[in-house]
């Protein structure tokens, strides 16, 4: 039995005047290739490298994923605009191997530029045991002598955020570890990073005194249903830039997370692991390539509120999968509405008006639970009435 993921990166900049880029998996990044590389925590299959590109002048660019800083088999050199995917070749990543991705424009002349929006791939696993790693990246920056930051478990670093902001509400029992984060600056003060549990300290923790690479490979924490789970970076005097933080997860259950600051008055779209919204919904697809994942529990913290909106959780040919209207800041969810998507999901939000801005972060679970062992029994429509044993609940 084999289980695949999609893993997202975006990369909303213009890049002029020819450049070489380094992409990251799990939220808005790019720069030096050693503080964008994520690290494998299991043993995985890396197939279907795919990307959007947005605008192009001059040469066509080559964008590839990059393995232990070497080249890897999958490339593509697209001559067009829009998706591009490899569906033939494949990477084998072990455990400890550092990915990212590779944009390379350097052939491009002054003037030249080139824009490459979602750019993804596809991490299968084999065996009996599933593990979802959960990315996020993103520079998050302390201030100087200033007070405890937060970050969501996965995904971009929005924000600056209250604790009770970051936070997510666990709608399955799992358990996480494997924590690691990328120090880019580091002043003469030694911060701590520690994934919190229901508002106090958990197991996992790093303290980094330099730059570069710390990891928690030993300690664990397991939270259960309605348990909340965010991380918590205590600076002590001087100003620290982390750029990668990342943990792994078990079971057949992962997240996709996003973020909103909407106040154009057309239907948008909000591109995953990042806080980026299009009004094209093609250029913010996540995409499986295997299963077909039952798309639930619906998550939703607004952080400002200026307007009744619907934000919806959508399946290929803009069905809309779940809806919730938030009215006021806070939490929202829709734990009822539930479906098997077909190969693609995004996020959207209903045209509105334009009476200020809602910012807020997006979260929807994705089970992957093998037919037949886990799977909830779904719903029953009779006379417009909903039957269900048990939750969460599937809408067919």
């Amino acid at each position: 039995m084999a289980v695949s993921w999609p893993v997202v990166g975006h990369d909303d900049t213009v890049h002029l005047n020819g450049a070489t880029i380094w992409g990251s998996y799990g939220g808005d990044r790019e720069g030096s290739e050693d503080a964008a590389q994520q690290e494998c925590r299991a043993a995985y299959t890396a197939s279907n490298l795919q990307i959007y590109l947005w605008g192009v002048s001059g040469p066509d660019p080559t964008l590839a994923i990059w393995i232990n800083g070497a080249l890897g088999n999958q490339t593509l050199t697209p001559t067009s605009l829009g998706e591009h995917e490899d569906l033939v070749n494949t990477d084998s990543l072990s455990v400890g191997d550092l990915i990212s991705t590779r944009f390379d424009h350097s052939s491009g002349m002054h003037g030249d530029s080139v824009q490459v929006t979602i750019h993804q791939t596809h991490l299968a696993e084999s065996g009996e045991n599933s593990n979802p790693p959960w990315w996020g990246s993103g520079d998050l920056t302390t201030s100087s002598g200033g007070g405890t930051e937060w970050l969501p478990i996965m995904g971009a670093a929005v924000g600056p955020l209250t604790e009770a902001q970051a936070e997510t509400t666990m709608r399955t029992a799992r358990t996480l570890s494997d924590f690691r984060i990328w120090v880019i600056t580091h002043g003469n003060d030694d911060p701590t990073y520690v994934v919190r549990k229901n508002g106090a300290d958990g197991n996992i923790t790093v303290t980094p005194t330099t730059t570069g690479a710390i990891s928690d490979l030993v300690n664990s924490d397991s939270f259960s249903v309605g348990d909340e789970a965010n991380i918590e970076v205590v600076p002590v005097g001087n100003i620290v830039t982390s750029t990668i933080h990342s943990l792994l997860s078990d079971g057949f259950q992962t997240l996709q997370n996003g973020a909103a600051d909407d106040q154009v008055a057309i239907d948008i779209y909000f591109r995953p692991s990042t806080a980026i919204m299009d009004g094209t919904q093609a250029s913010c697809f996540t995409e499986y390539e295997d299963e077909q994942p039952v798309i639930q529990n619906f998550f939703m913290h607004v952080l400002t509120f200026a307007e009744e909106r619907n934000y919806n959780t959508i399946n290929v040919a803009s069905t809309v999968i779940a809806t919730i209207t938030p009215t006021t800041t806070g939490v929202f969810e829709n734990l009822v509405d539930a479906d098997v998507i077909s190969q693609r999901f995004v996020f959207s939000r209903d045209s509105g008006g334009i009476t200020g801005n809602n910012e807020l972060r997006l979260m929807a679970e994705w089970d992957l639970t093998p037919a037949g062992e886990k799977l909830p029994a779904p719903i029953r429509r009779i006379a417009g009435t909903l039957i269900s044993h048990p939750a969460p609940q599937y809408t067919w």
